[in-house]
């Protein structure tokens, strides 16, 4: 899987176009602000300067595959493996920071998705009650949506789910994308309609179908 999508995304709104084709490979392809590149192919992360030079690669974990990386706080990013329940913390250079964090333990039964929020807390998607729920780092609940499947009428089956600045972003490939505000309240709903994670940068909603590159 080429990453060049991924690197012309983000110039793409500054006015320039920087365009250079790296080959790696994985099933997930991060970028922080200074340019280095993370990817995940299936047990094993790696991070890459951005001229292709392999910087630090984690241990195997034995936790199965891993669902997602985060790097929402790219000094305290994360690996979410959802066979296992299981969240791992890293520092910059990928190495296991702290416990492994077990949300069977902490009663979440059916997590499908996670990410990063603002104040060191973080967000699951619980398909089990259909909700979005906001945790604190001790992933003690601070805030929910409630079951949306009662508030909103939809049967909701999400592929992400990311919080950038102000707002929540749920990614459902049948519905769209679902907005709402870092308390959970439902704002509104965009019919982008895609099975490939999005990106928010800045001002701008990024997502790519089969037919190329969009920007909203």
């Amino acid at each position: 899987m080429s990453i060049l999508p991924v690197l012309l995304a983000l110039p793409l709104l500054s006015g320039f176009i920087h365009e250079r084709t790296l080959p790696f490979s994985g099933n997930q392809i991060e970028l922080d602000e200074i340019g280095n590149i993370y990817t995940v192919n299936r047990t094993r992360m790696e991070k890459w300067s951005s001229d292709g030079t392999l910087l630090f690669r984690s241990a195997d974990l034995n936790y199965g595959d891993i669902t997602q990386f985060d790097l929402s706080n790219p000094l305290l990013p994360f690996a979410y493996y959802r066979e296992q329940a299981k969240v791992v913390f890293l520092d910059n250079t990928l190495s296991q920071q702290g416990s492994t964090i077990d949300l069977f333990e902490k009663g979440f039964l059916q997590v499908e998705y996670i990410c990063g929020s603002r104040g060191d807390a973080f967000w699951l998607w619980d398909a089990r009650m259909s909700e979005l729920i906001r945790v604190d780092r001790a992933f003690q609940p601070l805030s929910s949506t409630g079951n949306l499947g009662v508030v909103l009428g939809l049967e909701l089956h999400p592929v992400q789910v990311t919080e950038r600045g102000n707002s929540v972003f749920l990614v459902d490939p049948e519905l769209g994308t679902l907005i709402f505000d870092i308390y959970g309240t439902y704002r509104t709903r965009l019919p982008v309609k895609t099975t490939k994670p999005n990106r928010v940068v800045d001002d701008n909603l990024l997502f790519m179908s089969d037919d190329g590159l969009h920007i909203l």
